[in-house]
């Protein structure tokens, strides 16, 4: 794809973006878009097959941003999960904005389709470990990962005057020492 091809999808892409903000993805329209990115309906055709299409590509390259951050980590990092929050704290601090549409939109599949992308991650990483259980494994995994996911996205829908790094945080002690003993040492 030539430098102009990209600046144009890019330019779509923002654009609709801007509406889906403030928008459910039903109310989207082609029209709309090539209108704030000042294109004509052809072109926008010649990029993407319509409008759910752009919100599957931005989740998807989003996706592939946390995927090839998160597959250079070691086991042993994730273990001690301090490389694992830090590289969420980067990803989301050069992708805020994108993030805080994908995590909040209810017509966003992108929680759910994170959410099992780091279950396939990080079960990954633990195949070639004697883990015991693999049931009890994947049940871990999940279980964690729907925390996660859900208090950054509960954070973000209700913009809790907590910054997000600080949300990473809590959650990383919250991991690392369990729920309630974080609980008790804040008395």
């Amino acid at each position: 794809m030539n430098q102009n091809a990209i600046e144009t999808r890019n330019n779509l892409l923002e654009a609709f973006l801007r509406i889906y903000e403030t928008n459910r993805i039903a109310q989207v329209t082609v029209k709309e878009i090539c209108r704030i990115a000042g294109y004509n309906r052809s072109t926008f055709y010649n990029h993407f097959n319509d409008v759910p299409s752009m919100l599957n590509e931005i989740e998807d390259d989003t996706l592939l941003i946390i995927e090839h951050t998160v597959r250079k980590l070691t086991a042993e990092e994730i273990f001690h999960t301090d490389a694992i929050f830090a590289a969420l704290k980067v990803i989301y601090h050069d992708n805020q904005h994108k993030m805080f549409i994908l995590m909040t939109k209810p017509d966003s599949h992108f929680p759910q389709k994170l959410k099992g992308l780091m279950e396939e991650v990080i079960t990954g990483f633990f195949q070639d470990l004697s883990m015991g259980d693999n049931r009890k494994l994947k049940v871990a995994i999940s279980y964690h990962f729907s925390a996660i996911i859900g208090v950054m996205a509960h954070m973000m829908q209700n913009r809790e005057l907590l910054d997000i790094s600080q949300v990473i945080d809590y959650v990383k002690e919250f991991s690392q020492e369990g729920v309630l003993t974080a609980i008790k040492k804040m008395n």
